[in-house]
Formats: C-alpha cells, structure tokens, sequence
C-alpha cells in the first residue's frame, strides 16, 4: 500500500500543540484577521477569503498575492496515562509553523477567482513520564491541510456571492514507548478527500457615503469532510496490525458576521457554530499479525462524543496616517466554546471547557501593498474526575484519565498582500 508523499512530509513539519475544540485552530488566519479576534467573515478582501468566506473574492479588484506566515508555541497539560506521574502533567513545550499562500484575480468586471494552500486543523503533543521505572515517550501529531480553489461573482444590490472546493489532506503519528523497549502504540496514518465544499455570501446594507455608519453582513457555511486514511502496518494497544485504515471526520461550520464602519474605525464581529457533534468515534482497523502470521481483522474504537459549540470573536480597528502611510492597530478577543468530552477526554487536545484568545495587531499601507503583524495568547482549563469516566458506556483504549487539563499558546503572525497596479 503506498503512502502519500505529502501528507507523510507535512506531519514531520507541523507538531501544533493543540487543536480548538474539535480540530480546528481558532488562531488562524491572517495577520490582519487574527489583529482583530479572527474575525473576517463580512470583510475580507483578498486571497484568505477562500478560507473565511469565499465571496470575499469579489473584493479583489485587480490580482492579488498573499503569504502568511504563523508560529505557534505553547504546551497543554493533561493525564495521558492513569498512573500519578502521568496525571495532570505538563507536555512538552512544543512549536509550529503554519503558512497560507494564495493568489486571486478578476477574470470579468463582475466575476474573480482564486486559489489557497494552507493548514486547516491540527491537534497534538509530547509527554514524558515514567510508568513501572521506564521513561515513556506519549505523543500525538495530527494535522489537516486545505487546497482551496473558489470563484466568486459579483450580484446585483451589493451582494457577493462565493464557492470554495477544498481538497484535504490529513495525517496522525501516534507512539507511545517506554525507553529502550519496543513500542506499544506506533502507527503513522494519511490520507486525502476531495469532496469538501465552502460558501459564503456578503452583502454591503449600507454604504458608508449614503448612512451615519457602513455596515456589511456575511455568512460562511463549511461542509463536513470525512477523511479516509490508511497505514501498511503499526501498532496498537501493544499488537502489531497490517493494512491499517480508519476515518477522520472534521466537521461542519457556520458562520455569521457583521463589520460596522465609519471614518477610518472598524468593528467586526463573527458569530460561529461548529457541528461537532458530526464527530462521535472512529475506529482503527487492521489485520493482526502474531509472528509474522495473519490472524484475524480487529478493531480499536476512539471514541470522541464531541457536542455542538460556538465561537464568538469581535475586533477593533483604528486607522491613522503616517508620513503618508495609512497604519492601522487592532485588538481583538475570541470566546471558543465547550467541544471535547470530560466522559472521553483526551491529552492532546485542548481541554474540555472554554478558552479564551486575547489579540493585537498592527497594519501598513504602502503602495499597492498591504503588511500586517499580530500577536495572540488562547488559554484555558478544565477539570475532569472519576465520577466524569465513570460514566462511559464505551470502551476506549485512546481516551485519556482524571486530572487537570489546561492550554496556555501563543501564536506570532506577518502576512505580506501584493495588489498589481
């Protein structure tokens, strides 16, 4: 069976320390966006609409190109294992990179198109703690990537209209082993789907000119994608399998925005709902091998009960002039819900109760150019007892213990937008 290349490459390149409830990183994108609490959804204008909203294609006057890069760095606190040394323990310090590259241009006066590449989800992280006199090695890795073409039309009553098609890519590495013994958890899994859908509408209700303020409203809905992803072999729960294969699910989204605009200040507020109930368990499944002899196919349930969850983000932007430049500074703050279970925590996520994401950023202007810099800080913690596990009316080998759960990340943004004259 061979493996994808690629996503083999980018699980060796991306270790996020932790996912947002579910997958997906609520710490992304641009540097102009995250400036502002992330939210973006009723105003985008260039290429990193494809992952906001893709009617903000429509604003692209002339050909745009962007690059984004973020570094995240932080660690997350959990119980991996139910021994003491292992329970409410910090992980290692952990960092990633994470990039958005794209370019969007008008192909008529009335209809754009465009294309990103980037990191869409990831959730992960290392512990070391020592069980019956062994260090042991507990970590995670799992990242989703996202190619995105999307057009976007241009409607009559300042209405913009927007249609992504997502391409994802998805790997795990997992590996648990005591040090200098063989492993009993050690599999590396990939896979891609081409089914993934993104739409979004914006419309302009008031332009500034014509009201005391401007005001523009958008919406943003992403279908649910299922990832199918395979290994050739690994292990599992101390037994060796071959031909290896499970899903991956990330969920839908909806979002809903509105950006309030009046001389040179700006106010946007996103509103959004993530279907992670979609997300209930998955099962890894192989063909167990016991000195090199085919035994039977068996199964290892991960058991996820994600529920639904909202996440509020608001921003502020003020524009000034300098030297001619305009300059803009933004802070912002996002409130990300409840997603993952205190039933069937896990370690390598974030925990199970809210977080918290404080953010700041700064904006130049030059010509034809459009510079952005941001800082954020996502906390949170929770809880979970044995009164919580005991509750389980599933088995689950992957599911993690009673302890202390807690997240502390920070996240450093630049994004660079060239605009042709």
């Amino acid at each position: 069976m061979q493996r994808p290349l690629l996503p083999f490459v980018t699980t060796l390149l991306f270790a996020a320390p932790a996912s947002a409830g579910g997958y997906d990183t609520p710490m992304l994108y641009t540097a102009e966006h995250m400036g502002g609490g992330g939210a973006a959804v009723a105003w985008v204008d260039d290429p990193s609409a494809l992952f906001h909203n893709p009617a903000g294609l429509a604003r692209t006057e002339r050909f745009s190109g962007l690059l984004d890069v973020s570094y995240l760095s932080g660690w997350i606190k959990g119980s991996p294992n139910g021994t003491p040394d292992a329970t409410s323990i910090k992980s290692e310090p952990t960092s990633a990179p994470f990039f958005m590259v794209g370019a969007a241009g008008a192909i008529s006066p009335k209809v754009r198109v465009g294309f990103a590449f980037y990191p869409i989800a990831s959730a992960g992280g290392s512990y070391r703690y020592k069980l019956v006199g062994n260090q042991v090695t507990d970590s995670t890795r799992l990242v989703f990537l996202e190619a995105t073409p999307g057009l976007a039309l241009q409607l009559p009553g300042r209405l913009n209209l927007g249609l992504g098609y997502r391409f994802t890519l998805m790997t795990l590495t997992r590996l648990t082993q005591p040090e200098g013994q063989l492993p009993t958890t050690n599999f590396e899994l990939a896979g891609q789907e081409a089914t993934g859908l993104r739409a979004g509408l914006q419309w302009t209700a008031i332009e500034e000119r014509n009201g005391p303020v401007g005001l523009d409203l958008g919406l943003s809905y992403r279908h649910r994608v299922i990832v199918p992803v395979t290994a050739e072999n690994g292990t599992a729960v101390a037994m060796n399998f071959k031909d290896i294969e499970s899903t991956f699910t990330l969920p839908s989204r909806l979002i809903a925005g509105l950006s309030a605009h009046k001389s040179g200040y700006r106010f946007n507020l996103d509103v959004e709902h993530g279907f992670n109930s979609q997300n209930q368990s998955s099962e890894l499944r192989g063909m167990q091998v016991l000195n090199g002899e085919d035994q039977s196919e068996l199964g290892v349930k991960n058991v996820f009960a994600w529920k639904d969850a909202q996440t509020l983000r608001v921003g502020f932007e003020a524009l000034e002039r300098f030297k001619g430049h305009q300059v803009l500074a933004r802070l912002g703050y996002a409130h990300d819900g409840t997603t993952s279970s205190k039933v069937y925590p896990t370690a390598f996520g974030t925990p199970p109760g809210p977080t918290q994401i404080f953010t700041l950023g700064l904006g130049f202007r030059p010509k034809n150019m459009k510079i952005d810099i941001a800082y954020a800080h996502r906390t949170g913690e929770a809880t979970v007892t044995q009164e919580d596990v005991t509750q389980r009316t599933e088995v689950c080998l992957f599911c993690s213990h009673p302890g202390d759960y807690e997240i502390a990340l920070n996240g450093f943004y630049t994004s660079f937008v060239y605009q042709l004259p």
